[in-house]
């Protein structure tokens, strides 16, 4: 079985575009209700495109691109501040940043969350789906804690 963070490195390691794609799919009803949400995050995905030696086929930017990322999209950042930048947003500690990576940092999103939820789910779907977690998570508590019961 895959853990959270297997789940987060194959989002990462897809193109550009199906990371975008995937990411949008998930967060559609929150992030993306207008038209030109939508065309920003296509806009990052090309520039990300852009940026990457690979284009098309490539998933993740190094320190450098990923700062050339941030000044092309008016997000500059000193050279101190890029690299607590890469720290904060690098989940999976790898020196590069993926474009899930950028989303999820730049929405706020928990990432284990964001790699948990499958694609369409709506607000009240979404509720639905925490509170199940969080008594999964609170019968797993009290199971571990008293395994005779």
């Amino acid at each position: 079985m895959s853990t959270d963070l297997d789940k987060l490195k194959e989002l990462s390691a897809k193109p550009y575009a199906e990371q975008a794609t995937a990411f949008m799919n998930v967060y559609w009803d929150r992030f993306f209700t207008e038209e030109k949400e939508c065309e920003e995050l296509w806009k990052w995905t090309q520039i990300f495109i852009s940026l990457d030696k690979k284009k098309e086929k490539g998933c993740e930017l190094n320190e450098f691109d990923a700062h050339r990322f941030l000044e092309s999209i008016n997000e500059t950042l000193s050279v101190k501040d890029m690299r607590e930048f890469l720290r904060s947003v690098d989940i999976d500690f790898n020196k590069m940043v993926s474009l899930t990576e950028y989303l999820v940092s730049k929405f706020k999103v928990k990432w284990k969350e964001y790699v948990s939820t499958p694609p369409g789910m709506d607000k009240k779907r979404m509720a639905e789906l925490e509170a199940a977690r969080t008594s999964v998570a609170a019968v797993t508590l009290t199971l571990t804690q008293n395994p005779n019961s």
